[in-house]
């Protein structure tokens, strides 16, 4: 059975092409249209307004998402990635902050895993600079590799500044 409506899987056939070669419009909808589906609340725990399940469920939602567009399946991992961290952290900030906003798509999230990891093993410099002004922690630089061509409002840089325990 299918976690996606028959629409949207018509609509991510439709566009999958287009999606995977250019931003634009209707790159800028698929993590809304995604989310619609409820998939990203796949995984956690109710207290958390989750749908349940574990690590397997979400594996079989992006399988399933790979099989129709590439893409989907990886901005998804992304973004389902990024809400792990959130739910994994000490910090309860993010979790009422940005959870609900997560899951609907209407914020994007996603890993900086990859410079987070090489930063730590002396590979290469951590792409970001903070700053603190009172209780404001504000990025002053954020240096990304584009990894996809679609433009999303990312917080990936935030899940930095929760391991260090700044926001």
């Amino acid at each position: 059975m299918s976690r996606f409506s028959k629409e949207f899987l018509t609509w991510l056939d439709t566009n999958a092409d287009h999606i995977d070669q250019e931003s634009g419009p209707i790159a800028d909808q698929l993590l809304e249209k995604i989310a619609e589906n409820d998939v990203f609340k796949i995984g956690v725990p109710a207290e958390f307004n989750g749908l349940g399940g574990g690590p397997t469920h979400v594996v079989d939602v992006l399988n399933e998402l790979a099989q129709h567009s590439l893409t989907a399946s990886f901005i998804s991992w992304g973004h389902r990635t990024f809400i792990e961290y959130i739910l994994a952290s000490d910090n309860a900030y993010p979790r009422e902050t940005w959870l609900k906003e997560l899951y609907t798509g209407e914020r994007a999230g996603g890993t900086g895993l990859s410079n987070a990891v090489k930063f730590l093993s002396d590979i290469e410099e951590l792409n970001v600079t903070i700053s603190q002004e009172g209780q404001t922690i504000l990025p002053k630089h954020v240096r990304t590799s584009l990894v996809s061509n679609l433009v999303l409002p990312l917080v990936w840089h935030n899940v930095l500044l929760m391991r260090l325990k700044l926001v």
